[in-house]
């Protein structure tokens, strides 16, 4: 059985994290869908661990029932992957459109439905049948130990015993699906990433599922009836998946699934890199390259009035530009464009992905043969923001060639750290270019807070900030030179004739419209309504008003909820978390006997804390690297590696344990204490993060962190089903009960820690408000206690 219940955590992590990047792929790589998925996967393995409690109770064949769940897990991950490949046909959303938060939560919530329930039911099942026929310190459970004893689970005054052997069947049985989902994150980053794609990776998990009911139901063959019916189900299974592999059957539905969701467009090339998703468009000759969806390049017939504008207008107004650095976007126009400007000896292009660098020259059109075989061009196979702090360089002007800050991973070049970064590598008269989305016409609340945040991060890092606004994209120059501030229209038509400048737009009737007073005197005057807030890596306000200007375009209420969810500050949880002790020290006064549910509440907490910390630790690591995409199996399996550390050791505490209550409270004080020191520890660390030695070992660091906090996290899991249990109630149910908690605790930590408590209140303000939730656990459960004494 041990066997059975580690590879249900190797299934259930490569499962996880598999429907977790397709997901991604339809979310259009937005990390705060991340939290959304996750929260759903944990809530929806609450209700099967919740509706399996009883069912294990009264199934008399348990172990028929078990590998029953499992052929349906093993069956339903096969279905969820086609599904969400096919997604924006049913939701009714056109290639390179994104969708919204609600959007994301229900269809991600029913996608994620019969394999996270199955998941969840096996855990409960598997508590059950370790109980009664697992090992247990070596051996298996003695006969005075009856079945009776362990469905009691120990009933107040009952041998204390008989509670502290269910808690470790239950603790045991964490600990081996942990130590399961250790294993599956190193094989998913390691073995199936590179050399699998989904279906296959979903195949073979099929068969290592197969395999174990298999073994598990042959014992049984003898038995007959529908013991040897599951049994042979079983090997027929095992049979034909490994021939499904074998005949290539996985990757004819991989090809259909990507026709289908392409909407059988000619799809050149798809393929998974380290940073994300991208997939190669071709169309009578002409090439599009989709980052996770969303269009990113397009030649050899590009955006002709974006791309004009973005490359001449910064270029001319520099006096001399000669050195310059693009990071992304820089082919399909733009290096063509500036390579137009006699003076540019240099140009050095950095891609946020280096694979399209790769996948240009697979898919070479004129444009970009002309830009790369330039001899001036210099390309950079490496992420453009960690090309910028090992450059030793300086360049005139640094384009930063993303349209805005629509995730954590493009959010890094318009943070304020970034810009201090790009402002050390400018020559003296260098300037920064940035893009983002405008409108002559009207500026929505969203779009304006959005260049709002953006254009005060500049602000805060540059003494001179130029825009040209302009119809789909506003134009901002910064430096620290006053030149740009001295621009007027007479100076740019005068460089175009001295450059001999040959451009279809850039003529001088449209500069002089460009740069008319007017349109400046307007956008900074509707500026002024517009949100205060800079944008910055371990508070990332730019990406949050991102998001609430998509969310507004789909569903003008969810922008207006993400209009309220700006003014939540961490007062507002200080006088919550005051109300709550100012209430449980109220009913401590009562006189009356203490009711449950403290242990419960502080296991719920304990949920939420251990998704905050993951969600944190998660996107600081995209913050500063950009390629989480390709560690996300890493950092959650070394939080459940942390996990099931801390309930193994708990576990074999348990029975030296004397003072239970007294015991669990210090895991409290170790929590709280863990969430107040892992944002000072970036912090501190934050100012060096521009030294690639630093960098290196950063990485170091946050598996450490994802194991220490997994470890505090899962400490408590045991030692609070032996309180429980003596308190009363069954195996089945105390397991379903906790457990379930657990992931509601997680739900919301990913609901609101993802979409709003990160991206609003930072790093620093997420973790003060998991140490005041944990606070107000903390007082309940004391109190409790010392109501009881």
């Amino acid at each position: 059985m041990k066997v059975a219940i580690f590879v249900m955590g190797i299934s259930g992590l490569v499962a996880q994290i598999l429907l977790l990047r397709e997901l991604l792929i339809v979310f259009s790589g937005n990390e705060l869908s991340i939290g959304i998925v996750l929260a759903n996967w944990l809530v929806l393995e609450a209700l099967g661990s919740f509706l399996a409690g009883r069912g294990a109770e009264k199934a008399k064949n348990k172990i028929e029932a078990f590998v029953a769940i499992t052929i349906v897990f093993a069956l339903s991950l096969f279905a969820a992957i086609y599904f969400t490949r096919v997604l924006k046909i049913f939701l009714g959303v056109s290639i390179g459109e994104g969708v919204g938060i609600l959007t994301i939560f229900y269809s991600s919530f029913l996608i994620l439905l019969p394999t996270s329930v199955t998941h969840g039911a096996l855990f409960t099942f598997g508590c059950r049948i370790f109980s009664l026929f697992g090992e247990e310190a070596g051996g298996p459970i003695p006969p005075r130990i009856g079945i009776e004893d362990a469905e009691a689970g120990n009933a107040p005054g009952a041998d204390p015993e008989v509670s502290c052997r269910g808690a470790s069947s239950v603790g045991r049985v964490y600990v081996f699906e942990t130590i399961g989902t250790l294993v599956g994150g190193i094989v998913w980053t390691y073995l199936l990433i590179p050399y699998l794609h989904s279906f296959e990776m979903a195949a073979w998990i099929a068969v290592l599922n197969f395999l174990v009911g298999a073994a598990l139901l042959l014992p049984r063959w003898r038995r007959g009836g529908y013991q040897k019916g599951l049994a042979t189900i079983c090997c027929l299974l095992l049979v034909a998946g490994i021939s499904f592999i074998s005949a290539g059957g996985a990757g004819w539905i991989h090809r259909r699934s990507i026709d289908a969701q392409w909407r059988a467009q000619n799809v050149v090339h798809y393929q998974n890199s380290v940073y994300g998703n991208i997939s190669v468009i071709e169309s009578a000759g002409q090439y599009t390259f989709f980052f996770d969806g969303i269009p990113h390049i397009a030649t050899p017939i590009p955006d002709i009035v974006f791309v004009e504008e973005f490359a001449h207008l910064p270029l001319l107004s520099h006096p001399d530009p000669e050195s310059v650095l693009i990071l992304s976007g820089g082919a399909g126009g733009i290096i063509y464009e500036i390579l137009k400007h006699p003076s540019v000896k240099t140009v050095d292009y950095a891609e946020l992905d280096p694979l399209v660098l790769e996948l240009l020259r697979k898919f070479p059109t004129p444009l970009t043969e002309d830009e790369l075989d330039d001899e001036r061009v210099g390309v950079r196979h490496l992420d453009g923001r960690l090309f910028l702090k090992t450059a030793g360089d300086v360049y005139d002007l640094i384009f930063v060639g993303l349209p805005e800050p629509a995730d954590l991973q493009t959010n890094r070049f318009f943070t304020e750290e970034f810009f201090a970064l790009a402002g050390k590598r400018l020559a003296p008269e260098g300037i920064l270019v940035i893009a983002l989305p405008g409108s002559l016409t009207y500026l929505s609340d969203e779009l304006r807070d959005l260049n709002s945040c953006v254009f005060n991060t500049l602000k805060s890092a540059f003494p001179h900030v130029r825009v040209f606004p302009g119809d789909g994209a506003n134009i901002f120059l910064a430096s620290d030179s006053g030149e740009i501030s001295r621009l007027d229209q007479d100076l740019l038509v005068r460089r175009v004739g001295e450059r001999n400048l040959q451009a279809d737009l850039i003529v001088p009737r449209h500069i002089e419209y460009k740069l008319h007073p007017r349109w400046v005197e307007w956008f900074l005057e509707f500026m002024e309504g517009g949100s205060r807030e800079i944008n910055r890596d371990f508070r990332p306000m730019g990406m949050f008003y991102s998001v609430a200007r998509w969310n507004a375009i789909f569903n003008p209420r969810i922008g207006r909820l993400f209009r309220g969810l700006e003014r939540l500050n961490l007062w507002m949880f200080v006088a919550l978390f005051a109300v709550f002790a100012g209430l449980t020290l109220l009913r401590r006064a009562r006189p009356g006997r203490s009711r449950p549910g403290g242990i419960t509440l502080c296991v719920g907490t304990t949920g939420f804390a251990g998704m905050i910390f993951d969600l944190a630790l998660i996107f600081t690591f995209q913050a500063i690297y950009g390629y989480v995409f390709h560690w996300l199996g890493l950092l959650v399996s070394f939080f459940m590696a942390g996990a099931a550390a801390g309930a193994m050791k708990m576990t074999s505490l348990l029975p030296r344990i004397k003072n239970d209550r007294k015991f669990f409270i210090g895991t409290e004080t170790v929590i709280i204490g863990f969430s107040l020191l892992l944002p000072f520890i970036f912090l501190a660390l934050q100012p060096h993060l521009d030294r690639p030695a630093v960098l290196a070992w950063v990485r170091v660091l946050f598996l450490f962190l994802s194991l220490a906090s997994g470890l505090v996290i899962g400490a408590q899991f045991p030692l609070a089903n032996k309180i429980r249990l003596r308190e009363g109630g069954s195996l089945s149910g105390t397991a379903g009960l906790l457990y379930g908690t657990d992931l509601l605790g997680g739900w919301l930590g990913g609901i609101a820690g993802g979409v709003v408590l990160l991206p609003v209140l930072g790093l620093l303000g997420s973790c003060l408000v998991v140490a005041l939730f944990k606070l107000s656990s903390f007082v309940f459960i004391t109190s409790q206690s010392r109501k009881s004494a």
